[in-house]
């Protein structure tokens, strides 16, 4: 399930996931759509995912997080048991390497 996606560039679009079943008089009896029926299948691939680490407790952050590409188009997914601190003065940094200092820089 998705929480909240944040998207990183591009457009937003949407995405019809799955199939359409037609179904006959017999409602135990499916058959496929006909072929003027034309669905987008969406091409989810998990470029990265991790887990938020609490740096400074008084704004503790918790949950996961995926980088997943959809045709083309990079989202950051955040889990549903994703929560961190409120105020003015909370920073989620998303880093390139699992050891983070303590003052990062935003060229790291």
């Amino acid at each position: 399930m998705k929480l909240k996606n944040l998207m990183i560039g591009g457009v937003t679009t949407a995405i019809l996931y799955g199939g359409i079943m037609t179904l006959g008089e017999n409602p135990t009896t499916a058959r496929e759509p006909s072929q003027s029926v034309f669905l987008a299948q969406a091409s989810e691939a998990i470029l990265s995912q991790g887990r938020f680490v609490t740096v400074d407790r008084s704004h503790a952050t918790t949950g996961g997080v995926r980088l997943i590409e959809e045709n083309g188009v990079r989202y950051l997914e955040l889990d549903e048991n994703f929560q961190t601190g409120e105020g003015p003065q909370v920073e989620v940094i998303l880093h390139r390497q699992k050891q983070v200092g303590r003052r990062v820089r935003e060229r790291d």
